[in-house]
């Protein structure tokens, strides 16, 4: 006669789920050896020569896409990942659950009857039988009540329980699953692992498993306590629920086994790229179940921040004359406040400070160092003040909030025809007039685009539809001059990461001495309203470093008078300023205006506001441009000693290892 174990073999459901095992066995160690070793994988495999190349192959390709990839393919690679890795999950989780509930119908009811047993004179602390082999205990759910009495029947050549034992519910409620990562969880998976898989079950004995179990048992009673209500079930898992996940840490030592029914040596799902150490990446995507239907990247929090990384100076030490203000010493003060920064680099939170580390000091900086409110102003650009014009803006912001976008046009056009403005304010009507036509060949205004969505290319339809008019109309007309988008690296200074080589608008014009390259009067950076805080405060550090290196490159040819203008858009606030170098290392930024970009056409009027900012930044633009046409009065500036090198942008994360800790305790 054949067991009911043989005979389980046999059915549907038992193959199904072999095959899942075996499928997800292979999957998870051929992940695990082709990160590490891809051609030694199948040195001793009977597979064939060209399906090894194959996979080889593709492997490669995908490793090979992934490092030159950048964040937008990182993030799709590791959905793919984490799509695939759940649904793997899921899938044989669900099965492992059903071959549970179904293996435990089918156990003898001897073998149920010895499990209580067991388990009776565990709780009650009661010691086991030398000579008692006792079978594999099972663990019983709360809601299996009816199916236990169904299955405790008294039969003759046995010892049974009593009626109170039998009913006792402190039997019922032992958890069934526990999740992984606590060593509850691994006792119970093992135990269900030798009750589930018939290998298993062959290998070891019924006693040295119970054995095993009372030794177990015994040692975690005082820590843990058998007996569990459901009350404490549901906290226990809760709480071990919160402990999962916030384990962030990819680290392959601290990663458990999720399924104890592999054979073989299989390792926990987890993302390939874990094992991948390179520097240019500044997050990896974790493996945490997602509470939307989008992917959301987890970013590990770094141990350490190394910001003064480059060519930089460490020093603040002066040896020209200091920058005096009302009998203060300006010099001094900043070079103080900044030797108290280089000293706690690591730790530094405000994009003010992080700033100092190159000396470019903001308006925000030089108030909160000297007191003194008048070193910096809020703006350096007046108000309009021509009548005609104020009139004429007001009439077309009136129209244009009450009807449609073709009586707008029609009005706009009858009053360039008929608006009279004298010389002193022609160079601000200009920029208005060039700015509402690029405003009007839009048309974004009367219907303007969802910029609050996710949707890719969100930032390069926003920079097209409502930052490039406001661009075009301050510098799209300069004579010598290149509008550069995007696409087109930074060409002056230190080399610096590929990624922030790449502003997102530039006004470039060609060097005198053409083996300098190019020089840069204007450098923007743009975000969409969708963009984080930190994604600003990455712009807001990244942008005043550029003007500060092409400020440098400047003064490297032999230029004085130089300057450079930076616009930096954060959703729908601009700032504009301009650096320069005055005093012996400080660049000091100084703010040209800020202002609100126009979302619909019920915002005309603001026109009004956003004119003498883009005015200035364009007068100081033009006077740039006719200093570096000329040639150089020498080849080395009289402010050449007054600059300072430039540390990197990016900053280094170092993410502390096993080996880093270990070290750590020996020397201690």
């Amino acid at each position: 006669m054949t067991s009911r174990t043989e005979k389980s073999k046999d059915r549907p459901w038992v193959q199904s789920i072999n095959a899942g095992r075996k499928g997800a066995a292979y999957f998870l160690e051929l992940e695990n050896i082709l990160t590490a070793h891809p051609a030694g994988y199948f040195e001793n495999r009977d597979m064939n020569v060209d399906n090894q190349k194959a996979i080889v192959h593709e492997w490669k390709q995908w490793m090979t896409t992934f490092r030159g990839s950048k964040h937008k393919v990182l993030a799709d690679l590791a959905q793919i990942q984490h799509k695939v890795e759940r649904a793997v999950t899921q899938y044989l989780l669900g099965k492992v659950l059903i071959a549970r509930k179904l293996d435990m119908m089918e156990t003898s009811k001897a073998q149920l009857h010895d499990n209580e047993i067991e388990m009776t004179g565990l709780l009650k602390n009661v010691p086991l039988p030398v000579n008692n082999s006792l079978s594999v205990p099972l663990p019983l759910s709360s809601d299996k009540g009816k199916r236990r009495k169904k299955h405790s029947v008294h039969t003759d050549g046995q010892d049974t329980t009593s009626t109170q034992e039998a009913q006792d519910p402190a039997l019922l409620d032992l958890p069934e699953l526990a999740p992984a990562g606590t060593d509850a969880s691994v006792a119970s998976s093992s135990s269900s692992t030798a009750t589930t898989t018939p290998s298993e079950t062959d290998t070891f004995s019924s006693t040295e498993v119970a054995k095993e179990q009372a030794n177990s048992t015994s040692n975690s009673q005082e820590t843990q306590p058998l007996l569990v209500t459901s009350s404490q079930r549901r906290k226990r898992q809760l709480k071990e629920d919160v402990f999962t996940t916030s384990q962030q840490s990819p680290q392959p030592s601290e990663k458990k086994v999720r399924f104890g029914h592999f054979d073989g040596d299989a390792h926990a799902p987890g993302n390939p790229f874990d094992n991948f150490s390179d520097s240019s990446t500044s997050f990896r995507p974790g493996t945490t179940e997602d509470c939307s239907e989008e992917f959301s990247v987890i970013l590990e929090s770094p141990q350490r921040i190394v910001r003064l990384v480059g060519p930089g100076q460490e020093s603040s030490s002066l040896s020209l004359d200091h920058w005096i203000f009302r009998e203060q010493d300006v010099s001094q003060s900043l070079m103080k406040n900044r030797r108290e920064l280089v000293k706690c680099h690591e730790t530094l939170k405000t994009v003010h400070e992080i700033l100092q580390l190159n000396f470019i000091f903001s308006r925000e900086a030089l108030v909160d160092v000297t007191r003194e409110e008048e070193l910096a102003p809020t703006t350096c650009c007046q108000p309009i003040e021509c009548p005609s014009i104020a009139l004429a803006i007001t009439v077309l912001a009136f129209t244009a909030a009450n009807d449609g976008c073709l009586a707008t046009i029609k009005k706009w056009k009858n009053i360039q025809r008929s608006v009279q403005i004298d010389s002193e304010n022609e160079g601000q009507w200009d920029t208005l007039q060039t700015m509402i036509d690029h405003l009007f060949i839009t048309s974004t205004l009367w219907s303007p685009l969802n910029y609050t969505s996710k949707r890719k290319g969100n930032e390069d339809s926003f920079c097209v539809n409502v930052v490039r008019p406001f661009l075009t109309c301050a510098f799209g007309k300069l004579p010598d001059v290149k509008l550069r988008g995007n696409g087109d690296s930074f060409t002056c200074g230190d080399e610096l990461d590929k990624e922030l080589k790449f502003p997102d608008f530039s006004v470039t014009m060609e060097c005198y001495n053409e083996s300098f390259g190019e020089n840069y009067l204007v450098i923007a950076e743009i975000k969409p309203p969708t963009a984080s805080q930190k994604e600003f405060d990455d712009d807001f550090i990244k942008l005043p470093n550029l003007m500060k290196l092409a400020l440098d490159h400047q003064m490297a040819q032999g230029y004085e008078d130089g300057t450079v203008v930076g616009v930096l858009v954060q959703g729908w606030k601009v700032l504009i300023f301009h650096m320069v170098l005055e005093h012996e290392a400080v660049y000091e930024l100084r703010i040209i205006g800020q202002f609100r970009l126009i979302s619909d056409h019920t915002q005309i009027a603001q026109t009004l506001l956003i004119s003498p900012i883009l005015t200035k930044a364009k007068e100081l633009t033009e006077r740039t441009r006719d200093v570096l046409r000329r040639r150089p009065a020498s080849k080395i500036s009289s402010k050449n000693r007054l600059r300072r090198p430039s540390y990197h942008i990016t900053p280094i994360m170092i993410y502390r290892k096993e080996d880093d800790e270990a070290s750590n305790q020996a020397s201690e």
